[in-house]
């Protein structure tokens, strides 16, 4: 079993597959009806003392966090560099103690999304929030069948048995669904932020929802599943970066507010 052949592309899939298209034709619309502030930006030089070291304070928690919310994203690929490419006696072991590793890691793609989202409300910023949720738990899923069950199958009897390919058939449908559920949870969110931080954040929603596709069809194996998580890492680094209030930072300050002079 290679890593290429893994993914089996189920009715399921195709139609989350649909689900995920729409997604991104809608999602953009969306964003278009919810205009965006009018907001005039000030030069740091402008302001007191004091709101200038909390404007520089803002900048740090912004990179800070952007940094944290890529974190998970070249863990895995790191992960991927040692992935082994096919299923075998020789790997078997490999192959599923590496998945035990990876329990923790693969549903903090979905953290990130909730703390890319934090103090937004609203009906748009919770659907992102179950999607990314969803990402969690179905993906966690694959990692536990596809990975971990399946590697351990195959190291007990020592071939590629009927119950190992259900596995993988199985833990795929599984992965499908929380991909596009990944997919889905960064249109939302890219919608949510858009109210208060423009088009900004909107090249940052395009390179998290295109490295969907390739993770999906290339899990973490090297070399295009390492990258494709790489995508999806820098595409949540972007959105971050973006989510920045043009008075200079404060991005959990409610829409409107006014930095005192």
């Amino acid at each position: 079993m290679t890593g290429s052949a893994l993914p089996h592309h189920s009715r399921t899939s195709r139609l989350l597959l649909a689900l995920g298209l729409a997604a991104l034709a809608v999602g953009p619309a969306v964003a278009v009806a919810a205009p965006a502030p009018p907001a005039t930006p000030l030069r740091d030089s402008a302001l007191p003392a004091d709101a200038r070291a909390d404007v520089r304070l803002e900048r740090m928690k912004t990179w800070t966090r952007a940094a944290l919310v890529a974190a998970p994203a070249p863990a895995l690929a790191l992960a991927g560099l040692v992935h082994p490419s096919d299923l075998d006696a020789s790997t078997a072991h490999r192959w599923w103690t590496l998945h035990v590793v990876l329990l923790p890691v693969f549903p903090l793609l979905g953290g990130s999304v909730w703390l890319l989202l934090r103090g937004e409300r609203g009906p748009v910023p919770a659907l992102a929030r179950l999607a990314a949720y969803g990402f969690a738990t179905f993906y966690t899923g694959l990692d536990l069948v596809a990975g971990l069950a399946a590697g351990l199958a195959y190291e007990q009897e020592g071939s590629l048995t009927p119950t190992v390919g259900r596995l993988f058939d199985v833990g795929n449908q599984l992965g499908a669904v929380g991909v596009w559920s990944l997919a889905l949870s960064g249109v939302l969110a890219g919608v949510a932020l858009r109210r208060r931080h423009g088009w900004r954040v909107l090249p940052g929603t395009l390179v998290l929802t295109a490295s969907c596709y390739p993770f999906l069809v290339n899990h973490i194996f090297h070399p295009r599943g390492v990258l494709s998580v790489l995508g999806i890492g820098a595409g949540l680094a972007l959105i971050a970066v973006g989510a920045v209030d043009r008075d200079g930072g404060c991005p959990d300050r409610p829409v409107g507010a006014i930095i005192p002079g």
